[in-house]
């Protein structure tokens, strides 16, 4: 659910803090490959569950943990850490970030009280999806605020090396390079109508906070 830009923010922050010794390449790898998989491979790569709201799925992290969970593997590290976050930016950011009237299919900013249609909301990109234009007012200020380090980019290949588990290495042919160029592209001017910034980097670097509590516990 949070998008690419969210999930390169939460892996600068836990590299940057865990004392897990990474291999940087392939731990921002696995923090981006769950979601450059082909369709038919999500359900496989993301162990949806559902949500304490109805209508939303989140990763069983529990399942996560003893299939993919790996301390001694930067890439598996990457994929937990990735869906660490989608599993907690649903539970414990969007889905109290907003009023949800489900019964008049509504749901409204308590912040700058403004409501929507739940389809409008959750629509695709493509269909004018309201939550992603809001990801694409930030996804540049992350950048402009160094949330997120170009020379980490750099590093980066474009074809980003395979994990060894079959379902994260069946992807799509756009790189992870090309499709973040198409989400800055958008540059849609920020109006906070959405989200706030402040508010959602605050909500990322607090689940990255607990997310480097659980992995200092390992290391000790």
């Amino acid at each position: 659910m949070p998008g690419m830009t969210f999930h390169l923010v939460f892996a600068e922050e836990v590299y940057r803090r865990t004392k897990i010794e990474l291999n940087k390449v392939d731990f921002f790898s696995g923090n981006l490959i769950p979601d450059l998989v082909t369709t038919e491979n999500k359900k496989y790569t993301h162990y949806r569950i559902n949500s304490h709201m109805e209508g939303f799925m989140v990763p069983d992290l529990e399942k996560v943990r003893r299939e993919i969970f790996d301390r001694d593997s930067s890439i598996r590290l990457g994929i937990y850490t990735h869906l660490y976050l989608d599993h907690y930016f649903i539970e414990e950011f969007l889905t109290k970030e907003f009023v949800f009237d489900t019964k008049n299919g509504k749901l409204t900013n308590p912040t700058t009280n403004t409501t929507w249609e739940l389809k409008q909301f959750f629509a695709k990109a493509s269909e004018g999806g309201i939550l992603y234009q809001g990801y694409a007012q930030i996804n540049n200020l992350l950048f402009r605020d160094g949330y997120i380090s170009k020379e980490t980019l750099d590093i980066l290949p474009d074809n980003l090396p395979l994990t060894g588990i079959e379902a994260f290495d069946k992807r799509y042919e756009m790189t992870w390079r090309e499709e973040l160029e198409s989400y800055l592209s958008e540059n849609i001017p920020y109006t906070g109508e959405i989200f706030g910034y402040d508010r959602i980097t605050s909500a990322i670097y607090d689940i990255a906070n607990n997310l480097i509590k659980e992995l200092q516990k390992i290391t000790n």
